[in-house]
């Protein structure tokens, strides 16, 4: 009585389903991506900058400035013709990669000191100034507008008035603390409906400028 071949488990020559012909599968190398250094998303084509990173998902920033959320996939990304599997982001800048402010904004290169424009941004209390300094100071020189701490706004109307404020001498105001039907609401809202449209004025109702963050 003849033998019945055993079955063989030899994947069949280009069998898509044997993980032996899957690129992927094979094992792409591994790596992290500097902060600024530009990757593709085989999948989708998305091209960006790695903005979030984790074990299932990516956020990719892209040249436009807006973000998109993508899958996390072993070899799902190449950078320099060379496909790899994203482990996650190095927060430091590449030698060569564009240098980012504080705010996270790519920072303009460096061109010396600039001669402030006369354009101010007045914010009610130090530690406000002080910390939109620290935030956005880079842009703001940049834009070469100087930030200037604004003591209480008992004597707003007359600091703006002092101030001048015209088509080359814009001015923004930030006051804290703005809570409806309080004496500094309905100043800043005499102010604004006084004010010429060289004048803004914004506030927030905290005590501190910090209690705006949300996680």
């Amino acid at each position: 009585m003849a033998r019945r071949p055993r079955p063989t488990t030899a994947p069949v020559p280009g069998d898509v389903l044997d993980p032996r012909n899957d690129p992927i599968a094979a094992g792409p190398p591994r790596r992290e991506v500097g902060a600024d250094d530009e990757v593709v998303h085989r999948a989708t084509g998305a091209r960006g900058t790695v903005d979030k990173w984790h074990r299932d998902w990516v956020v990719l920033r892209l040249r436009g400035g807006s973000t998109r959320r993508v899958t996390n996939l072993p070899g799902g990304f190449s950078m320099h013709g060379e496909t790899f599997t994203l482990t996650g982001v190095a927060r430091t800048r590449s030698p060569d990669g564009p240098r980012r402010t504080a705010s996270g904004s790519i920072a303009a290169p460096d061109t010396g000191a600039k001669v402030a424009r006369a354009n101010r941004l007045w914010v009610e209390g130090d530690h406000d100034a002080r910390l939109l300094e620290r935030v956005w100071g880079d842009d703001l020189r940049d834009a070469a507008i100087v930030v200037e701490p604004l003591g209480g706004i008992d004597d707003l109307d007359a600091a703006v008035a002092e101030f001048g404020p015209g088509r080359h001498a814009k001015l923004a105001v930030l006051v804290d603390h703005l809570v409806p039907g309080t004496k500094e609401w309905h100043q800043t809202e005499r102010q604004r409906s006084d004010a010429s449209p060289w004048v803004t004025i914004v506030g927030h109702p905290y005590v501190d400028v910090w209690q705006c963050v949300r996680p």
